[in-house]
């Protein structure tokens, strides 16, 4: 998993916000995930980037498995916020159906300042092709 740490150091040093929303667009598409559209009934296996809203000084992008959970705080699949301008920091949270957040990984100003092992080798299991595309 040390090579997971090295990619996201290296990621967090060389790219930038909008470089993740791109990455995460992609990621999204290839796995059939839909933009998230709330006016339909069926949300499930949608996704959002949100970078407007910050000037792109913060890009932060979720993905939802299910149906609604869009609509309630914590039910996502995960998410990854990247902040490079006014502050510092790379954060993966991983949501739960009863809306708790954990976060396996944080970097903050260029250092890992919390790893959680188990959470972020299921993570990596779960979506190794968003990962291969952070190396490249």
């Amino acid at each position: 998993m040390e090579d997971v740490v090295k990619i996201l150091e290296n990621y967090y040093r060389t790219k930038d916000t909008k470089d993740l929303a791109l990455l995460f667009e992609r990621y999204m598409k290839e796995i059939g995930a839909g933009k998230l559209d709330r006016r339909r009934r069926d949300t499930s296996n949608t996704y959002q980037i949100d970078g407007n809203s910050t000037n792109w000084n913060r890009v932060s992008c979720y993905y939802y498995r299910n149906s609604g959970e869009h609509k309630q705080y914590g039910k996502f699949e995960f998410s990854i916020v990247f902040r490079k301008r006014a502050g510092s920091y790379l954060l993966f949270e991983v949501g739960s159906p009863e809306g708790d957040i954990a976060r396996p990984c944080e970097i903050s100003f260029g250092k890992v300042i919390h790893y959680n092992r188990e959470l972020m080798a299921g993570l990596v299991k779960k979506h190794q092709e968003l990962f291969r595309m952070m190396c490249g």
